[in-house]
């Protein structure tokens, strides 16, 4: 149950898996069902950073450029296929084949006049990145090396066997360029990651040979190559593929460059539903497993095409088995994060802050079949409406005691609140039920017309928790109606309005904290999570918070560790479950969180995002 007096504020304090300030890094594995695993990074080799990052003018909306040909190998009927995000283009009279099936969500263009300014600019970039002055050598094997911003120069061949770190210290507008001499090779499975602010739009490889990319392979930037580039099964380039006088042969791979971070604003709207499985009779199947939801969130609802995420309300319905759903951008590797637990049979909704893909879809893994409804309740983009001002978390209504003047709802009843906060847009709220007569939802909304839509979906007699964004009515209230006889508690974390405080910025959801592969977290213990820096300056993150394998029913509650513990919860976990909630938590210079528990768990922290100084 959540607690009405604050808890005990004597126990340990230990640190699990904590980021430095000098690096933060991860790794990304098979998505299992809440599994995860941190690594760090070794051995880093600095050189002095550069100012400019090379321009590509006419070249860079493509994200592949040939001469002569682009021939992608097809993948069976059903099977995953190559995906081509921005335009592709062959400059001369060579041939394109493989698409369809594979697919390009912008421009095709064949020996026109947009690929011979592409080509022409493509020279021009490629000169002016291999006449930059160099600031340190590498050669050979790249694998397990760190690279700070810097112009590094080989003039033999170069590969990278494992993993290769590129870091930004910190500094969104660092910029990498790394020149071959010879040609360059990725190995199979091999990855390059970004770190502290490194962006991908800011890495340029400048390649005097060719360019083999091996199967499975992640690279990050713009490979600008003299001759030919091929690409194997399944690899995965977050960047462009450029190549000036030979062709680019493709296999089942993903090609798309992800923006530049940028602070954005929240526009709160409806709620609005964007996504109903159960209306969609393609989507739903007794023995499917392993589904891919993709679904529009920008220029749908009135969401403009520019936003870059979407603050979301996702609800797994009807599970046919023990599961989780993970929202993401819709990248070609499915990140090991997840955003609803769920058991057999019950319908369990979770919100949080979904990063957009470039094309503004937003895509929904299902471990186990189950259908999904998605609603939305507001956007970012760098010209919304409201910024965001955090507070302690502190506690609205709570109608077992009487707080706010209610007692419980019955059947059909409806709770008025008023945030205290008149001159606000919207306010992030912790909205739990307790003690349910029977299975039902409450829904949360401006006052006024009630949306169809559930916030919380909850089961008889069980403390389910659900983090919402939400737009406020008049004077600043917000609406809560229950569809069946229960308590209600509204926490209050956050407020958005004109005059506010802090920008959001969206990440590529990863794991920061996973205690299973330690001892659990002991009830009453509190312990701290690292996440890694934006590059910009940072007081909060928008997180998601995961108990499970508890040993009794209780709470958990996300905070600030340089403030008291809070009188409210974060997660309301029970035994038997994986119980998901998301929070928005305010961190100090060491970029750390802290998490509080009732009762023994283990305890699992994704992010979603940062909250920044406000760029006004």
């Amino acid at each position: 149950m959540p607690p009405i007096a604050s808890p005990s504020s004597t126990a340990r304090w230990p640190v699990v898996n904590r980021w430095s300030k000098i690096s933060a890094v991860f790794a990304t594995v098979t998505a299992t069902l809440l599994a995860g695993a941190l690594t760090t990074a070794p051995v880093r080799v600095y050189a002095a950073p550069t100012t400019l990052p090379v321009a590509l003018g006419a070249a860079e909306p493509y994200s592949v450029l040939s001469s002569t040909y682009v021939i992608n190998t097809p993948s069976a009927p059903d099977a995953p296929h190559t995906i081509v995000r921005g335009n592709l283009g062959v400059s001369s009279m060579g041939r394109i084949s493989g698409f369809p099936p594979g697919e390009v969500t912008g421009q095709i263009h064949y020996s026109d006049s947009l690929t011979t300014a592409a080509q022409l600019a493509l020279g021009a970039a490629f000169a002016d990145a291999a006449n930059r002055p160099l600031t340190a050598r590498f050669d050979g094997d790249l694998r397990g090396q760190t690279l700070s911003p810097g112009v590094y120069h080989s003039s033999t061949a170069v590969s990278n066997s494992g993993v290769l770190w590129l870091d930004g210290g910190g500094d969104t507008n660092a910029v990498f360029i790394l020149q071959a001499g010879s040609s360059l090779g990725f190995g199979v499975g091999s990855e390059v990651r970004l770190i502290n602010g490194a962006q991908a739009t800011r890495v340029f490889w400048q390649v005097n040979g060719s360019v083999t990319i091996g199967a499975g392979a992640a690279v990050v930037g713009t490979v600008m190559s003299q001759n030919g580039i091929s690409i194997g099964a399944g690899a995965v380039i977050d960047g462009r593929v450029l190549s000036r006088y030979a062709g680019i042969s493709m296999n089942n791979n993903f090609v798309d460059i992800t923006p530049s971070i940028k602070p954005t604003r929240f526009t709160a709207i409806g709620p609005e539903r964007l996504a109903d499985t159960r209306s969609m009779p393609n989507w739903y199947s007794p023995i499917a497993v392993g589904k891919v939801l993709r679904v529009r969130v920008a220029r749908a609802h009135g969401v403009p095409a520019d936003a870059v995420a979407a603050a979301l309300n996702v609800t797994a319905v009807s599970p046919s088995a023990t599961g989780f759903l993970t929202v993401y951008p819709c990248t070609a590797t499915i990140p090991n994060v997840s955003t609803v637990n769920f058991e057999v049979g019950h319908d369990v909704a979770n919100s949080t802050i979904a990063t957009l893909a470039n094309d503004g879809y937003v895509c929904v893994y299902a471990s186990v079949p189950v259908n999904v409804v998605i609603d939305i309740t507001g956007w970012f983009s760098p010209v919304g409406a409201a910024q965001m001002s955090p507070t302690t978390p502190h506690r609205l209504a709570d109608t077992r005691s009487g707080l706010g003047g209610f007692g419980r709802l019955p059947a059909g009843g409806m709770l008025i609140v008023d945030t205290g906060e008149p001159d606000a847009s919207a306010v992030a709220l912790n909205v739990t039920a307790v003690g349910a007569a029977a299975a039902g939802y409450l829904t949360v909304y401006a006052c006024g017309t009630r949306p169809n839509i559930s916030t919380v979906n909850f089961a008889v007699g069980e403390a389910r928790s659900n983090n919402a964004i939400v737009a406020t009515g008049s004077g600043g209230a917000i609406c809560v109606f229950a569809s069946a006889a229960v308590d209600v508690i509204v926490d209050v974390t956050a407020t958005f309005s004109a005059t506010g405080q802090l920008d959001y910025v969206p990440a590529s959801p990863v794991r920061l904290l996973d205690t299973r592969p330690n001892n659990m977290t002991e009830a009453g213990a509190r312990i701290q999570f690292g996440t890694p820096r934006s590059g910009l300056a940072t007081y909060a993150v928008s997180v998601s918070v995961t108990a499970i394998g508890v040993d009794a029913d209780g709470y958990t509650t996300a905070f600030n560790c340089d403030a008291a513990l809070p009188n409210a919860s974060t997660v309301n976990q029970r035994v038997g479950d994986a119980t998901a909630n998301g929070a928005i938590v305010a961190v100090g210079d060491e970029m750390v969180g802290c998490l509080f528990t009732s009762s023994t768990a283990h305890l699992i922290v994704d992010l979603n995002g940062w909250w920044v100084s406000a760029s006004n």
